[in-house]
């Protein structure tokens, strides 16, 4: 960890052992800045794991999620109040959402048709996530948070815009405006099609007598 300004000293917050964890990826702060909600994926695991380290105690981290399938992409509501994330405990990736710290207190699942990389809006009114179809395109849904309930609800499913950007990337690489009206995405050079047409196999035969033709021995 370092200061977002570079300045100060680097922390080193956690060490393993390489042959039992092979990545890491930070995903958020708790509200009180003092532990951080993470992505661990270990060898003896069937998928990826999201746990939780005290930055100021030397004490082990604390799995939040660790199931016999994938758990990732983990996001907290800006009251932090809920942990919205994406598993295929069901076969294929869904959103749901937790509370936050007790996620054990509850589950519920948003998406209904496939789901990935969970985004809140800035006032915690809105869930988006990525949908994709049969077809492979991708475009990104939305519902609406009731953020006065006592336990976590949303209507209004509804798909926002086609998402041609992106995707399949670790994490998520888009985000949201402040006021909820624009997206910040990394759109391809070329897509995916564009990429397989343009591939070509090039087989040069009998290269050692056009070499001595074109580099004749003297």
């Amino acid at each position: 960890m370092r200061a977002a300004n570079n300045t100060g000293q680097t922390t080193t917050l956690l060490t393993v052992q390489v042959n039992t964890v092979t990545a890491f990826s930070p995903y958020f702060f708790s509200p009180s800045g003092q532990e951080l909600v993470f992505r661990s994926q270990t060898t003896t695991s069937s998928g990826n794991d999201i746990a939780m380290l005290s930055l100021n105690t030397e004490a082990e981290p604390v799995g939040l999620l660790q199931e016999a399938y994938t758990e990732r992409n983990a996001e907290l509501s800006p009251d932090g109040r809920w942990m919205a994330y994406q598993s295929n405990e069901s076969g294929s990736f869904e959103i749901y959402v937790r509370p936050f710290p007790n996620v054990n207190d509850d589950r519920v699942q948003v998406s209904n048709a496939g789901g990935e990389k969970p985004l809140w809006s800035r006032d915690g009114r809105e869930l988006f996530y990525l949908q994709s179809d049969d077809s492979l395109s991708w475009r990104l849904m939305a519902v609406s948070v009731q953020t006065d309930a006592p336990a976590f609800a949303f209507s209004n499913r509804a798909a926002l815009l086609d998402w041609p950007y992106l995707v399949n990337f670790p994490g998520r690489s888009h985000d949201v405006s402040l006021d909820g009206q624009q997206f910040l995405a990394i759109k391809p050079v070329i897509s995916a099609e564009q990429e397989e047409s343009s591939r070509q196999i090039i087989i040069t035969q009998n290269w050692i007598e056009e070499l001595k033709r074109l580099v004749p021995a003297e």
